[in-house]
């Protein structure tokens, strides 16, 4: 719609993030197809916006709606582009690609980046730890795979 447009950018926010949160509701639902379509015309809005935090997180939602229909090197692209263009460091971009390295069989990959980062909240601590966990396995390392489980558990019952 191009009413978005004519709004400022702090008013066009708001309608703007409906269609993302609708897309995530979608996905979550199972309706990923849809889900991703959703995602696919708020990019062409959030190009139009020019703002990096709303390219990143439209990057960010496609990027996992991709990966949930298997179209893994496209999830990875979006990726990507997310991380690159958060203007500060936000750890949901880079468990997102984590995430598309993981689900693209890049677990070298998946385990530096995470390895080369550190999340500050403890559910992101918990997720890292947990795709930590599942790369050492799918590497076959089962003796780091289980110091990565072990170490989730203790931030929340340690």
């Amino acid at each position: 719609t191009t009413e978005i447009y004519t709004l400022s950018l702090h008013d066009a926010l708001p309608i703007f993030y409906l269609k993302l949160n609708y897309s995530d509701a979608l996905a979550i639902n199972g309706n990923t197809q849809l889900a991703c379509q959703i995602a696919k015309e708020a990019l062409q809005n959030a190009l139009l916006l020019k703002d990096s935090f709303v390219l990143a997180d439209t990057y960010q939602d496609l990027a996992n709606s991709y990966i949930d229909l298997s179209q893994l090197d496209s999830g990875l692209i979006c990726a990507k582009k997310a991380y690159a263009l958060q203007p500060i460091n936000t750890f949901s971009c880079t468990l997102a690609l984590a995430d598309a390295y993981f689900a693209a069989d890049s677990v070298r990959q998946t385990i530096s980046l995470l390895s080369n980062t550190r999340a500050t909240r403890a559910m992101d601590k918990y997720v890292s730890f947990q795709l930590l966990s599942k790369a050492a396995l799918k590497d076959e390392n089962w003796t780091v795979a289980d110091c990565y489980m072990d170490s989730g558990f203790c931030i929340f019952y340690g």
